[in-house]
């Protein structure tokens, strides 16, 4: 076995890294058996496994529930800079979560581990909780039907044992660093929010011949189209043999539904190409540029203006030569098919006809510059999303690259 250092290390720190047990460092606690039945609506929110997320608690209306009063349970009392961990569940060994002050008072319910460390920088303790603890639970747990962990278990969990100074160094810096992408998530996060409800605004809800929110100058009732009516031509899909590997060796783009992204509706990457030869020996047809590219069978829901000649598998309806803006046609087709799945929250639309497809109807304005201008701010939208987007997951890139240096591995 090699020196155990890692591969960077801040200035002025040497020497190998120690190894100890969780337990052997914190104070580990599981919490009370509160009864559901005396719930109440408000008072001291109370900390389920439900509300233990993948490094954030989830205390938001509607999953949280509260305890009239801590008198009694003060030992079951959450402090700033606590970790819990949830013990159920098939997401045990990634939900884990550092307590904020947001989230002070509260109180440890039973199959919730806290872990406190009171001689150790919390920061450090958390984050090697977040490179390796899923590791360990996969490498030393027998999988059974209900996914569970110990207090046992937690505790034999190993880390690296370095000086106060060393690891408040380290916490320190990817406390910093975690706050940068928190801030960037919330970026996102938030520019998602004015997307959703303005999808919500800029197009007439049902039964309604007007938008809510409109661009300035722009007047008169929209119109109801079948979506027939919306494209001059519109293509099937189908799979050449993928046994005749000479079918699969061209520059045409076939597109599959996993090439599609959920709530993006452009930069489609294929990574499935055909020869010309193709389209004499299968149904597959070429598509013409700037067409948009709607999944009928698993995956509804997604579609894609596609800038670029293509072939689909006979998953995918496309819609060409469209007689509105393009981009406006792509956002209110997509605003149209997210309001149905709403209407049948809970289940999952498993496929939908060509036929049903195209009876469908959607509002479209009477001037093609306010369509124009619709498609435009979407698309706008989007490009910032996906930029921010972009940055969100450069930093967590850093971020995973620098556990595995500034880190030495304990969980096999």
């Amino acid at each position: 076995m090699g020196e155990r250092k890692p591969a960077l290390r801040f200035k002025g720190f040497e020497g190998e890294w120690d190894t100890c047990r969780l337990g052997d460092i914190a104070d580990l606690l599981t919490g009370y058996s509160f009864e559901s039945k005396h719930f109440t609506e408000e008072g001291i929110p109370l900390v389920r496994g439900m509300n233990v997320k993948r490094g954030y608690l989830d205390m938001s209306h509607g999953i949280c529930e509260y305890w009239s009063s801590c008198s009694g349970l003060e030992t079951y009392l959450l402090r700033e800079n606590d970790i819990v961990i949830q013990m159920d569940g098939a997401l045990i060994g990634k939900s884990y979560a550092l307590v904020s002050k947001e989230n002070v008072p509260s109180l440890l319910v039973q199959r919730v581990t806290r872990v406190r460390c009171p001689k150790h920088h919390f920061q450090y303790v958390y984050q090697i909780i977040q490179r390796d603890f899923l590791k360990y639970i996969k490498g030393n747990k027998t999988e059974t039907a209900v996914p569970h962990l110990s207090l046992n278990d937690i505790k034999k969990f190993e880390l690296a044992l370095i000086s106060i100074e060393e690891q408040t160094q380290i916490g320190t810096f990817f406390k910093n660093l975690d706050t940068l992408i928190t801030q960037q998530q919330r970026k996102y996060d938030s520019l998602l929010n004015v997307k959703k409800s303005m999808l919500e605004k800029m197009f007439p809800k049902d039964g309604a011949d007007v938008p809510e929110i409109r661009f300035k100058g722009f007047e008169g009732k929209w119109e109801r189209w079948q979506i027939s009516n919306i494209a001059k031509n519109t293509y099937g899909g189908g799979t050449p043999s993928t046994s005749n590997e000479e079918l699969w060796v061209g520059d045409i783009p076939w597109i599959q539904s996993s090439d599609l992204k959920e709530g993006k509706v452009f930069d489609v990457i294929p990574h499935k190409f055909l020869s010309k030869n193709a389209f004499n020996l299968s149904a597959t047809k070429l598509i013409p540029e700037n067409s948009i590219a709607i999944i009928t069978r698993v995956g509804v829901g997604k579609l894609a203006l596609i800038p670029f000649s293509y072939a689909t598998s006979q998953d995918f309806l496309s819609l060409s030569n469209t007689n509105k803006n393009e981009w406006f046609t792509v956002y209110a087709l997509y605003n149209k098919l997210k309001s149905e799945a709403n209407l049948v929250q809970g289940t999952s639309i498993k496929g939908i006809t060509k036929e049903d497809f195209l009876s469908k109807e959607i509002s479209v304005p009477c001037h093609d510059e306010e369509a124009i201008k619709i498609g435009n701010y979407f698309k706008h939208l989007d490009t910032l999303l996906t930029q921010h987007q972009k940055k969100l997951d450069h930093l967590k890139h850093i971020k995973s690259a620098l556990l595995e240096k500034m880190f030495v591995s304990e969980a096999a």
